[in-house]
C-alpha cells in the first residue's frame, strides 16, 4: 500500500482487516507502495497514526519494510519508527533492500534497526545501488552467517521469510 495516499491507506486497511480474519499477526507494507518513491513524508505521518491505533486495537503490527526513500536502509527506518513512535509501528528488514536503495550492507545497517524488527525478509543480492539482481539465497554478496550472529546476539524473536525475485526484470504497473 501507498500510505501516503487516501487510495492506499484504504488498500492498507483492506490488509489489515484480511490480517484479523487470518490471524495474521504483521502486515509488512512500504512507505510509498511498490511503485512511488517520491514519498510525502508530512502525508505519510498523517495517514500511520490511525491506521497505527486501529492496528493496535486487533493485536496487529503494521512493519515497514527497508523500501524506498523514507525507509530505504535501516538507520532511516529506525529514525521513521521513532518518530512515529507506536507501539504497533515496526519493521520489516530486507537483507538487499538496503543495498539497493541506499547502498550500504546490511551486516553493516542491520543493527541500526534493532529492537524494532519484526519480520526479515531474508533476500540475497549481487550488490550495487539500484542495481536489480536478486540471486537465489547464497548467490550474492549478502552475508547471512554474520546477518543471523547479528540477529542471534539482539535475541531476535520475530519472524523470518524468503524472498526472491531473481534477475532484472523488476514488476512494474501496467502501461496505460
Amino acid at each position: 500500500s501507498d500510505l501516503t495516499t487516501p487510495d492506499g491507506v484504504a488498500d492498507a486497511r483492506l490488509a489489515m482487516r484480511l490480517c484479523e480474519q487470518l490471524g495474521i499477526p504483521i502486515l509488512t507494507t512500504a512507505v510509498g507502495g511498490a511503485f512511488n518513491e517520491d514519498e510525502d513524508e508530512d502525508a505519510f505521518l498523517r495517514n500511520i497514526h490511525p491506521l497505527a491505533e486501529d492496528a493496535e486495537a486487533i493485536a496487529l503490527t503494521i512493519a515497514l519494510e527497508i523500501h524506498g526513500t523514507l525507509t530505504g536502509s535501516g538507520a532511516l527506518a529506525r529514525t521513521l519508527v521513532e518518530k512515529i513512535d507506536h507501539p504497533a509501528v515496526a519493521i520489516t528488514y530486507d537483507t538487499a533492500n538496503c543495498d539497493y536503495y541506499a547502498g550500504v550492507k546490511a551486516e553493516d545497517d542491520l543493527p541500526a534497526t534493532l529492537p524494532h524488527v519484526v519480520h526479515c525478509h531474508l533476500k540475497d543480492t549481487l550488490g550495487g545501488k539500484r542495481n536489480w539482481n536478486f540471486p537465489a539465497l547464497g548467490q550474492g554478496c549478502v552475508d547471512f552467517a554474520k546477518l543471523l550472529t547479528i540477529l542471534r546476539n539482539a535475541q531476535y524473536a520475530g519472524r523470518f521469510s524468503v524472498e526472491i525475485e531473481f534477475d532484472g526484470r523488476a514488476a512494474r504497473p501496467p502501461l496505460e
